[in-house]
């Protein structure tokens, strides 16, 4: 998401062509990784009324920082996903060096790793055909997707799965809207 430009957003697709390394634009890692991938009607709609509020021409960043350029992913970890992990209670754990007073604070180990295998997996879950979870995560072999992204899970965990995907949405909204105000 930190190397899409607008002009990657192409009606009901995203052009997948470029990956941030060490803050720089640059080639995707594999040909299988270059791609469109689709995105649901909803998000297609957020995503053109987003783009209209945005400076710039369709060489622009789709979510740029601060300062114009793609965001850090060190950064966007830190202050949006994170504490979203707090709030959705997602890999809780004491960091006694948070605050002024040294009061225990709690932290997450929310990451972009987690995101990316709970995605799988609960696409993996609707799609019932690994190769389209492949497709999905743009692996170049399927059994790297069912090896290591795809995890069977109870039907139990599907409606907590739904809720946490509740709860982080409404965190990144709420990092996004302070980091917009800042």
């Amino acid at each position: 998401m930190f190397a899409l430009r607008k002009n990657d957003v192409i009606g009901n697709q995203l052009r997948i062509d470029e990956a941030i390394v060490d803050g720089r634009p640059t080639q995707v890692k594999t040909a299988a990784s270059e791609d469109a991938v689709f995105i649901p009607p909803g998000l297609a709609a957020q995503l053109h009324a987003w783009m209209e509020c945005l400076p710039g021409d369709e060489e622009a960043w789709l979510f740029p920082a601060s300062r114009g350029g793609p965001w850090d992913h060190h950064n966007y970890l830190d202050r949006v996903l994170k504490p979203a992990g707090v709030v959705a209670k997602i890999g809780l754990a004491f960091d006694w060096k948070k605050t002024k007073d040294g009061d225990a604070e709690f932290t997450s180990d929310l990451n972009f790793q987690i995101l990316r295998r709970t995605s799988g997996t609960l696409y993996g879950d609707r799609a019932k055909d690994p190769k389209l979870t492949q497709a999905h995560l743009r692996h170049a072999d399927p059994h790297v997707t069912l090896r290591h992204y795809q995890q069977a899970i109870p039907e139990s965990a599907k409606e907590a799965a739904i809720a946490l995907e509740c709860d982080l949405f409404a965190g990144v909204l709420r990092g996004h809207e302070k980091h917009s105000l800042q």
